[in-house]
């Protein structure tokens, strides 16, 4: 973001990020941070091939449907697809962050997957809390990190934490 957000809310000691924090999640939010800068509209395809992801969807935005929830920004993003995804539909469902995609009754991705929605005409990230009408996306999805497909990540994160009857499938 630029640096136009930062949060430090729990001091932790150097052998409690070596014990938790992900090895080389830094190094590769930076490595994305760079083929987005440097490669603009078309940072989505390097994206994917990449981090082994996949294009889930090419819309424009329809509507959006946000609403305040237990301190949360909640709501669904409505697709309408465009180019090779034309006369079809997809929704992306989300509380802070997109944690539910699909197409119909198709699943098309969920958490502890990312589920990244970029704009088609620039390549910037867009969030939950930035999308809006009329914007045409590339959505894609990235597998987590294996850490995250455990059981007991899965009851923490996974789509039934978050009030979904959807079993989790990795991308």
């Amino acid at each position: 973001m630029g640096g136009c957000a930062m949060c430090s809310l729990y001091p932790v000691s150097a052998k409690q990020c070596k014990d938790y924090l992900i090895k080389g999640s830094i190094s590769l939010i930076h490595h994305i941070g760079s083929i987005i800068e440097k490669n603009g509209f078309k940072s989505y395809e390097i994206l994917v091939k990449e981090l082994n992801g996949k294009h889930l969807f090419k819309g424009r935005v329809r509507d959006v449907e946000r609403r305040m929830e237990g301190g949360y920004n909640r709501g669904i993003v409505k697709l309408e697809g465009v180019d090779d995804c034309a006369n079809r539909e997809a929704k992306v469902d989300f509380q802070n962050e997109f944690l539910v995609a699909t197409e119909g009754d198709n699943v098309l991705a969920t958490t502890p997957d990312l589920i990244c929605m970029f704009d088609a005409n620039t390549g910037s990230p867009v969030t939950a809390e930035t999308i809006k009408y009329g914007l045409a996306v590339n959505v894609l999805g990235l597998p987590s990190d294996p850490i995250w497909q455990s059981k007991k990540a899965i009851e923490m994160v996974g789509p039934r934490y978050f009030k979904y009857d959807i079993d989790y499938k990795p991308l």
